[in-house]
């Protein structure tokens, strides 16, 4: 009677199983067989194949977690034979040596059916609590498990897994809502078959503070939580120095420089800076609730620096003894320029790879000045791959006695080099003109001059005249006017410019005797130069044009603040000097755009508005734009009267703008008199 019921309820458990499939529902196959004792597992549970050089056999050692995947082989087989007596011994004895988790709650879950088959039931229901604890996501098909395997799977599984459920909302809906650090979805959401316990709940919304709060779970209980998401009030406000650079904020373009970022939730944000031919930047920004931040960057200018040897140094991309003299100077002086070293055989290389002949290299060899077509399309292929504006081009010619240097600016605008060619004995004279080169470099990025608004004179029986004095500037306001002679300059005798020129090249306070205008008598004051802004040369050697051409138009177009001790006219000042570098290469009618954004200078004497005016004219003239030319002088002439050119105590502006209208009306190229 006992054999039959175990047929019977093996082929019930048989029919399930392969309704279900091996994984889906597992369970005996057929019922037990001691005949299908003989199968052999697909796992030899010892292995002598390996014998070693010299004869004889020698038994390789069995880790426990492979004698548990030995035992489990053992079990399948058997399980799958109908031998169910073989396969429950196989399945204990794998069950605690297994390791992989899914393998050992198949061996608990293999055993459950084979209980279930020798109507065994109390221990079908503690194998399924083994099975479950193991796999908590495991579940039976009720309709293709025997009624009484499927209640002890549910008995254990309501032991095994306790769970709830949750209802999340909250106030703007759409928050995303994590559940310890998995996301279960965006508000609102409800998650079922939530494991009993204690969770961490996060809600996120952009342009909201985040909220995080503790939750419980319980057994079939659904737990409702409504959330109001507060506000984001952070402020991050981002200015880069030039402006224009785009702002990556926490993964997403936030738009150009100067940006103010609002609605910033409190916590770690990334932020990112980037400019075409400038270095990116990369940071991290902390905000507490509400909390206002300002970022202020100066980007670094991408230099490729070419070196060049007489000797052959092929060896070296970039040669040792030109590296050793221009990377100390640039880290030094050039704070806002991010060096991008090359050696003549890279670029070479680089011609070599797209076609080009190698010898087009030439003219930075050479230290060329005025390129040809061929030479730009070389230099602009080479800075479009290495993401410049500007290339530097140093020769070094090393020979005993002499060391010469020669320095050749390029830039993507002009085809004109600025060349500078750098001498000294030895090679620490050299680092030191190299040094003063690179100083020259950064005064032209804030190009100013101690100036006392004065212009001086020497005077044949001995003292300086006060010639002209500049309302607003430190002479005036100092009570010199043109005809004091200046004695002394802090007790030095000033019997020449000479004598006192370096003390007045300097922002400090000086101590002025002088003899008034007319009368001679003695008087007492004191003059403090201040730094008054320089416009760049139409014509002078050695003065690096294509760092105006590149650095300029940032300086123009910058609507952010300008830096602490920067004149005030900045902008417009560099709107006059990019106008006088475009007129150093002939484009004069990109060079009276410029001028004409140099008008908006406020300043009224020196280099100021009626300087660019009297430029402006120079650039119409050229051009045969007469009418123009002459209207811009007439306006420096009687709008600015004390504009001068080039510096402060330079020349009259207004002067030599008469001598221009005279010019061209004597030539009939105006009909007015217009200088009367």
């Amino acid at each position: 009677m006992k054999n039959t019921f175990f047929i019977i309820a093996a082929f019930l458990l048989l029919f399930a199983h392969t309704a279900l499939g091996e994984d889906s529902a597992p369970g005996p196959a057929a019922a037990p067989n001691p005949a299908s004792t003989d199968v052999q597992p697909p796992y030899a549970m010892e292995d002598w194949s390996v014998v070693p050089e010299g004869g004889g056999a020698k038994k390789e050692s069995v880790s426990p977690a492979e004698k548990g995947m030995n035992f489990m082989a053992e079990g399948e087989a058997a399980y799958s034979a109908g031998d169910y007596e073989k396969a429950e011994k196989s399945y204990q004895k794998a069950a605690p040596l297994l390791v992989d988790v899914a393998q050992k709650s198949k061996a608990h879950e293999r055993l459950a059916f084979i209980y279930a088959a020798f109507d065994q039931m109390d221990k079908v229901y503690d194998e399924f609590i083994e099975a479950i604890k193991l796999n908590r996501a495991l579940a039976l098909d009720p309709d293709l498990v025997a009624p009484k395997i499927y209640s002890s799977f549910l008995k254990a599984k309501d032991v095994v897994v306790r769970e709830g459920a949750l209802v999340c909302d909250c106030d703007p809906s759409g928050a995303e809502v994590y559940l310890d650090d998995a996301m279960i979805g965006e508000a609102p959401v409800k998650k079922e078959h939530i494991q009993e316990g204690e969770y961490t709940l996060t809600l996120k919304k952009s342009g909201y503070e985040t909220t995080t709060g503790k939750i419980t779970i319980k057994k079939d209980v659904t737990l409702t939580v409504e959330d109001k998401l507060p506000a984001a009030k952070g402020v991050v406000a981002v200015k880069t120095r030039p402006a224009g650079a785009r702002v990556v904020f926490d993964g997403r373009d936030a738009g150009a420089t100067p940006l103010t970022i609002e609605r910033i939730t409190s916590g770690t944000h990334t932020l990112t800076l980037k400019r075409d031919y400038f270095e990116p930047q990369d940071s991290t920004i902390t905000l507490k609730p509400s909390e206002h931040v300002s970022v202020e960057a100066v980007l670094k200018r991408r230099l490729l620096i070419v070196g060049i040897t007489g000797k052959d140094e092929a060896s070296d991309d970039m040669p040792a003894s030109v590296k050793g003299l221009i990377e100390g100077p640039v880290a030094a002086r050039l704070d806002g320029v991010r060096p991008v070293m090359s050696g003549i055989k890279a670029l070479a290389g680089g011609l070599t790879e797209r076609g080009l002949d190698p010898k087009a290299l030439g003219f930075l060899k050479s230290g060329k000045t005025r390129l040809t077509l061929e030479d730009e399309a070389v230099l602009s292929g080479i800075m479009e791959k290495a993401g410049v504006e500007l290339a530097l081009a140093a020769s070094l010619d090393a020979q005993e006695g002499k060391n010469t240097l020669t320095l050749t600016l390029y830039s993507a605008v002009s085809g004109l080099g600025d060349r500078v060619v750098l001498a000294a004995p030895d090679m620490d004279g050299l680092k030191a003109e190299v040094d003063r080169y690179f100083e020259r470099w950064k005064w032209q990025a804030f190009p100013t001059m101690p100036s006392t608004g004065a212009r001086f004179a020497d005077r044949a029986d001995g003292g300086i005249e006060v010639v002209s004095v500049l309302n607003g500037f430190p002479a005036a306001q100092a009570g010199l006017i043109p005809g004091d002679v200046i004695t002394s300059v802090d007790g030095v005798s000033a019997g020449t410019m000479a004598d006192i020129s370096a003390l007045l090249t300097r922002t400090d306070t000086r101590k002025i005797t002088f003899k008034a205008a007319g009368s001679g008598k003695p008087k007492e004051t004191t003059l403090t130069p201040v730094d008054a802004p320089v416009e760049a040369p139409t014509e002078a050697p050695g003065y690096l044009y294509n760092l105006d051409l590149v650095d300029c138009p940032s300086e123009v177009e910058d609507t952010a603040e300008l830096p602490a001790g920067t004149p005030a006219d900045a902008k417009a000042i560099a709107a006059l000097s990019l106008g006088n570098s475009y007129s150093h290469i002939g484009a004069d009618g990109k060079a009276i755009a410029a001028y004409l954004k140099g008008t908006a200078t406020e300043a009224k004497s020196g280099i100021c508005a009626g300087t660019v005016l009297f430029r402006l004219g120079e650039a119409y003239f050229r051009k045969g734009l007469w009418a123009e030319a002459a209207d811009s002088y007439r306006k420096a002439i009687i709008l600015y009267p004390n504009a001068t050119l080039g510096t402060a105590e330079g020349r009259l502006a207004a002067p030599v703008a008469t001598e221009r209208l005279r010019y061209m009306y004597a030539r009939g190229l105006v009909r007015e008199r217009w200088w009367q």
